[in-house]
């Protein structure tokens, strides 16, 4: 049984009512058979995270099926599109996502149906890179050891073939003299066939970053001064990047460098456009080069999907035909005009030196990345979308706006479109417009909100000032208009909306910030006043990312469907932070600063707000007191406690503390290492198949609470023994 499964409330309390999918026998048939095999599968491969995964997409389809996972009956969340760590990033594919979470990844269809058992990572994938057909990647980890000024740092690298889950090479922490800052760059390459990767780092200064390319059974290369590797040839031969210092784009051969105006690359192909702008040239995998024959300016630009490259060529002047009379007399001269012009190539159609099967574009032409593969054109007041996914391009109207198009941008959830009289709209991923302003500045901050940014003239002091609003979307189609005020010193400004409570949170210069309220704009919190006030400072909120490819945005430990933002329910969308069994119930902290009570049944019986964050379960006195703890500044205090009929108190005077963890039938050790009764130890992930945030156990309980960044699993003693064989 999966708890609170399919909430009938949205995050603003608006009603979900999802359709009802009828299956017929035939379907329902196939359907048990497909779910009766993946669990089986999972079972054998000890990937009890996609079997929960699974369990999840299962109930969600409402079909007559009878499926539980392995891991018991009792968890808090939704399993659909949610990981047990965070994910640092993902790769697209037209019929599934790779999820790379920590040291697994994960695979999962656009409707969060895991399509196959994760794959064990050697080591934390802090840069990954993956081939187009998804078989290959590459892994690389960083680390250092020592204090300033004597730091040592280190790293490690791993090529797999995710396929036959085989490791190509794999090498140990390798020391370097070279600094690295601790952030990588996200942009790694590796070749079609894994016989070489490039990982950049970063290092204190950035014009000196630098990247390694590694192949299996060879030593590494050193590449200094470059870095966002973008393509690389069969084993390394050539590499396209960009140079650190001078911030050109380059093509890299050994010890060669050619500066380049830009380039693309996949599968192995790359393309780039000569630094005088007069060529555009195709690398074969083997480093051999081609010209694509056209004219190229500096409006040119490169797009690469997983088949197709996109060329827009920019301003194209053509003449339009003349006029003539029966007799073949000019009458009047075709008028010049100048167009927008996209031309699309296979790439396999340029390997071979075939261009007359391009595909082409007038109008002006923009990623949607919203979808997999998918350009967005518009050309007078028509917008159009066209689907690059298949070797044959597909397209349809999109939009057809009261106004011609002056311009189209892709947010995360939504489309601006700006028209000839400057005016804004907003469309959603179905071409559906959901909000219409003036001229002025839109950004969408939040799947449920938009800045709306408009200069107006203060006649007082006779210079420009911004207006700014917050609109609010509901999923049935309503909208809410906050008026926020704008400080004198509002430079950089910039808002963010928390996905639980009803406010916002506004940042000026980089540093102040106040908080306010959805509901009427009202401030509520000055940060400015009051900067180091704790009870302002730890009003913490999640991890939102946004992601400018793709079909998801992450928050915390999910992906969220770009396609579904204002559908999520509160346990789509639940994030806990610890778990403990205390006064006779299950308590639970969660990422949005709330301190919840459930009873034996699983039903939420008191709930407050608290004003801290990074809280956890960590300490209990002789009297079984369980204390809510948090850090600030490098220490440990309370701020709140369970007292003895069980329910929530507030400590006046907040006290310092030493943690201790409480004892339980199992003992936990960190949030990751246990030991069982029997004296063996485990990491969790060699019986259950993933890494857990915590571990809790409690005296007199036989159980175990699993928290993870995205769901809290309840383990029962009968569950146990399975996982756990003597």
């Amino acid at each position: 049984m999966c708890l609170h499964l399919g909430a009938e409330e949205d995050l603003f309390g608006n009603t979900i009512e999802d359709g009802k999918k009828s299956w017929s026998k035939e379907e329902l048939s196939e359907l048990r058979s497909s779910i009766k095999k993946d669990y089986k599968q999972f079972y054998k491969d000890r990937d009890f995270w996609s079997a929960l995964q699974l369990q999840g997409w299962v109930e969600a389809q409402e079909a007559d099926v009878e499926y539980e996972s392995p891991l018991g009956k009792s968890f808090i969340g939704n399993p659909v599109y949610a990981f047990p760590y965070e994910p640092r990033t993902y790769y697209d594919f037209k019929d599934y996502s790779a999820v790379v979470c920590n040291n697994r990844v994960h695979f999962i269809d656009p409707e969060g149906r895991p399509t196959k058992s994760s794959v064990q990572l050697p080591f934390y994938g802090e840069q990954t890179a993956l081939t187009q057909d998804g078989r290959f990647m590459g892994v690389m980890e960083g680390n250092s050891r020592g204090q300033a000024p004597d730091i040592t740092y280190f790293w490690r690298v791993a090529i797999l073939d995710l396929e036959n889950k085989e490791s190509l090479m794999k090498t140990g922490w390798i020391p370097t003299d070279l600094a690295m800052q601790g952030r990588f760059d996200t942009q790694s390459a590796i070749a079609h066939d894994g016989s070489a990767i490039a990982f950049c780092i970063r290092a204190s200064d950035r014009r000196a970053d630098y990247t390694f390319i590694c192949r299996p059974g060879r030593q590494p290369i050193h590449v200094g001064d470059c870095r966002t590797a973008r393509a690389i040839g069969t084993n390394g031969n050539w590499l396209l990047a960009r140079n650190s210092r001078s911030n050109r784009w380059q093509i890299i051969r050994g010890q060669k460098r050619q500066d380049i105006r830009y380039g693309v690359g996949r599968f192995g192909y790359g393309v780039y456009q000569t630094g005088d702008l007069k060529q555009l040239r195709f690398i074969q995998r083997n480093g051999q080069e081609h010209v694509i024959p056209g004219k190229y300016t500096k409006h040119t630009h490169l797009w690469a999907t997983d088949k197709w490259l996109l060329v827009r060529i920019g301003g194209v002047t053509i003449k339009e035909k003349d006029e003539v009379d029966l007799f073949g007399t000019v009458t009047k001269k075709g008028a010049e005009k100048t167009v927008y012009k996209t031309v699309a190539y296979r790439w396999e159609d340029l390997a071979a030196k075939k261009f007359d099967n391009a595909y082409e574009i007038e109008g002006g032409i923009v990623l949607n990345g919203q979808r997999y593969d998918s350009f967005l054109s518009w050309k007078d007041n028509i917008a159009t979308i066209h689907d690059f996914s298949e070797d044959k391009v597909s397209s349809e109207k999109f939009i057809e706006a009261d106004k011609n198009i002056h311009s189209m941008e892709v947010r995360d959830n939504g489309i601006r479109l700006v028209t000839s009289d400057h005016h804004n709209h907003m469309y959603n991923y179905y071409g559906k417009k959901f909000w219409s302003g003036g001229p002025g500045y839109v950004k969408m901050i939040n799947p449920y909100a938009l800045h709306y940014e408009v200069e107006t003239v203060d006649k007082k002091n006779k210079r420009s000032k911004w207006k700014h609003q917050i609109v609010i979307f509901y999923e049935n189609g309503d909208s809410h208009t906050v008026d926020v005020a704008t400080p004198d010193n509002g430079i950089d400004y910039a808002v963010a909306i928390h996905h639980y409570h009803n406010f916002g949170r506004l940042y000026f210069n980089g540093r102040d910030w106040l908080y306010f309220s959805l509901g009427d704009g009202r401030i509520i919190r000055d940060g400015r006043t009051t900067p180091n006030d704790q009870a302002v400072s730890h009003w913490h909120m999640p991890n939102w990312a946004s992601f400018k490819r793709g079909r998801f945005n992450r928050f915390a430990g999910r992906l969220i469907p770009k396609t579904e933002h204002t559908k999520q329910s509160f346990y789509d969308t639940f994030i806990g932070r610890d778990a403990m069994y205390a006064r006779g119930g299950l308590y639970i902290t969660t990422e949005d600063n709330k301190l919840q009570k459930y009873d034996k049944e699983m039903e939420l019986t008191d709930s407050i707000d608290a004003q801290i964050h990074f809280h956890q379960f960590t300490v209990q006195d002789k009297d079984y007191n369980t204390y809510i703890t948090y850090w600030h500044n490098g220490e440990r205090f309370v701020k709140y406690y369970i007292d003895k009929s069980g329910r929530f108190g507030e400590i006046k005077k907040e006290m310092k503390v030493i943690p201790q963890s409480p004892e339980g039938e199992w003992q936990v050790q960190g949030r990751r290492l246990y030991l069982p009764r029997q004296g063996d130890t485990y990491w969790p992930e060699d019986k259950i198949g993933f890494l857990a945030w915590r571990i809790r156990s409690r005296k007199g309980m036989k159980n175990l609470l699993v928290v993870t960044r995205s769901l809290i699993i309840e383990i029962d003693p009968s569950t146990i023994k399975k996982l756990f064989p003597k």
